[in-house]
């Protein structure tokens, strides 16, 4: 699947991305009428939208929406769910329809979600097949629109992460094939066929699953890796 464009939340005046396990939009905008007017392998849901949490409800407060030529019906949806202060730019050149001024209540939404910070300085074996390569991982859980739970994971995942911190050595030497390009440089690719690589992955499979089993769904959530293959891993 083409990586998808993340919806964000704004903490503490940072904006975070939102990883998810759905392909529907905290807002959904076709539930409220609202279509699309174009297309994007990049963002199946139609649209993107940044959220907040004020007093511990889920508010929308910008929305992009897919198209800049939206239908008159869409148009007057959205007034009618924004109301008439919504200010609506288009945006040809990224072939987008922004809403600003927006402080819109998600109180249909029941769900949960994650926001993650990525280091940069994992090893690209480890980022790439899934190892949670995250210095932050905090847990969001909504009923109508209300936060009724928070769990920050970063130091549970930090703990898993200070195994693999020294292991460059051991996954290019035993776990994976390296691999050069005719320019010169390198890229790896896993070896499934190697016991000690599946050994291994099959022990910090089980280590994300005894925090909490969601977590295993972040990487391809983020649409950043391909790690599909770990989920129904048959390893002993």
């Amino acid at each position: 699947m083409t990586t998808q464009r993340k919806d964000t939340i704004l903490l503490d005046g940072k904006e975070h991305g939102i990883a998810r396990d759905s392909l529907v939009g905290i807002f959904d905008i076709q539930k409220h009428g609202i279509y699309e007017s174009g297309m994007n392998t990049g963002c199946y849901r139609g649209a993107v939208g940044r959220y907040e949490l004020i007093d511990d409800y889920l508010y929308l407060i910008r929305l992009e929406i897919i198209g800049t030529n939206l239908a008159y019906k869409s148009i007057k949806k959205i007034n009618r769910v924004f109301g008439k202060q919504a200010e609506m730019v288009t945006n040809k050149d990224s072939n987008r329809t922004i809403l600003k001024n927006i402080r819109h209540k998600v109180a249909d939404y029941t769900g949960y979600f994650y926001i993650v910070e990525y280091d940069q300085s994992v090893h690209p074996v480890i980022a790439r097949y899934g190892f949670l390569p995250y210095t932050k991982v905090i847990f969001f859980d909504f009923q109508l629109g209300k936060l009724i739970n928070k769990i920050d994971f970063s130091d549970a995942i930090l703990n898993i992460r200070k195994d693999l911190e020294n292991l460059n050595h051991w996954i290019e030497s035993k776990a994976i094939m390296k691999r050069k390009y005719l320019d010169g440089s390198f890229y790896y690719e896993r070896n499934d066929e190697n016991e000690n690589w599946l050994r291994y992955v099959k022990r910090v499979q089980d280590r994300v699953r005894g925090i909490d089993e969601r977590l295993l769904w972040i990487n391809t959530t983020l649409g950043m890796y391909d790690c599909s293959y770990l989920y129904n891993m048959e390893a002993s």
